[in-house]
């Protein structure tokens, strides 16, 4: 009897956390959370010992590099996989990196390198497939992928936050869960509907306005609209025709913004769900959020999401990824094992990733010193010779 209990407590968890993931597309939440609390204050932490100097001082973060220009170094632009050293060096002493498979948040330069290194392997590679472009916090989604290894692994989100001297202060990461709830999830929203009692809504209080970048369009909602009284009809306007959301409770996406319309309705069975913005990120084409919710006054599940706008101020890209209601999952810590580079069972089908931008001349010359001092010889040669030659010369 108390197996049984205890796995309908799990259950109930299962359920809750993928019916918040659910109603955190967009604000798309219940139709009347309360306002948005203030940023967690980071608890204080011991003075951790600086890493070890590396060769790639160079992406230390400088007040003049926004956050977007600080990730693109760290997770873009490296040929081969991100350095764990280099981003623990980009982090402040007192860093927070909470990692949603994690009970305990991560503190200090030291742990979070210890961490990046156990968590990606040699062999690993990290895919940014979309890069907000926000100035003091901003985020991306992403994929893993192996050497060697044809195909894709886990998906994800990780959001970053900056202090003032440009450090990387706060850090969230979320992966996609690997059991999917999906159909079950879908029988369960549809009885919900089926047995639900219609109430009577709050009047409007707030005035409707038509932000069209990313982290406008957040705020707006999350912040302004749903506390306001605020249906889900509200979100749906700002969806383009072409939208693609990812609810990482279901094997497949939900395209076009019929899909997602039928899919939002079914969330009206749950008016006690309360949502609550923890972080929004900077970014006029990507947003992150970070998130929580209530249930009927009491904690429920958190979260993390991934938004994205096209030229027309419309959102295209939608990724919502629950923390797991048991710490480490159990089957990502299988995966983990089996597939260190992956963790999946089995690849999947490749995914596009940010492209790094093409070597410059000078980047060319400074990755190979003999050729550069070749080149400097002929030049200073040819120099000589132009000067010190009479009549014509031509270096050709």
């Amino acid at each position: 009897q108390k197996a049984l209990c205890a796995l309908c407590g799990q259950t109930r968890m299962l359920i809750l956390s993928a019916a918040s993931s659910a109603f955190a597309l967009h604000s798309a939440a219940g139709p009347r959370p309360r306002l948005p609390v203030a940023p967690r204050a980071s608890p204080p932490a011991a003075v951790q010992t600086l890493v070890e100097p590396s060769p790639f001082t160079t992406l230390l973060p400088s007040r003049t590099l926004t956050c977007s220009t600080l990730l693109r170094r760290l997770f873009v632009e490296p040929e081969t996989s991100f350095s764990p050293a280099a981003v623990a060096a980009a982090c402040s002493e007192d860093v927070e990196w909470v990692d949603m498979d994690l009970t305990e948040p991560i503190r200090g330069r030291e742990a979070v390198e210890r961490h990046l290194r156990a968590k990606w392997p040699l062999g690993s590679l990290l895919k940014v497939e979309r890069l907000s472009d926000g100035a003091s916090s901003g985020g991306f989604t992403w994929h893993r992928e192996a050497d060697g290894v044809s195909g894709s692994g886990l998906r994800g989100v990780t959001y970053f936050e900056l202090n003032g001297e440009g450090e990387l202060a706060y850090v969230q990461e979320g992966s996609e869960p690997l059991f999917k709830l999906d159909t079950i999830l879908e029988a369960f929203l549809t009885a919900a509907n089926a047995n639900r009692q219609d109430e009577a809504k709050p009047p409007r209080s707030y005035e409707r306005q038509t932000p069209t970048t990313a982290s406008g369009i957040a705020r707006y909602l999350w912040e302004v609209a749903y506390p306001g009284g605020a249906t889900p009809s509200e979100a749906l306007s700002f969806f383009s025709d072409e939208v693609v959301y990812e609810d990482f409770n279901y094997r497949e996406p939900f395209v076009g913004l019929q899909a997602v319309s039928a899919y939002i309705s079914l969330l009206d069975a749950f008016p006690q769900f309360t949502f609550l913005p923890e972080r929004i990120s900077d970014g006029d084409t990507g947003v992150c959020i970070t998130w929580r919710c209530e249930v009927n006054g009491e904690p429920g599940p958190s979260g993390i999401s991934y938004n994205q706008v096209d030229k027309s101020g419309k959102i295209c890209f939608a990724r919502d990824i629950p923390a797991p209601s048991i710490k480490p999952p159990p089957l990502a810590a299988v995966a983990a094992r089996l597939s260190p580079q992956l963790r999946t069972f089995q690849p999947r089908a490749p995914l596009p990733s940010v492209a790094p931008p093409p070597p410059t001349a000078l980047d060319t010359l400074a990755a190979r010193p003999a050729r550069a001092a070749i080149a400097l010889a002929w030049f200073s040669f040819s120099a000589y010779v132009a000067l010190a030659s009479p009549g014509e010369f031509s270096v050709s």
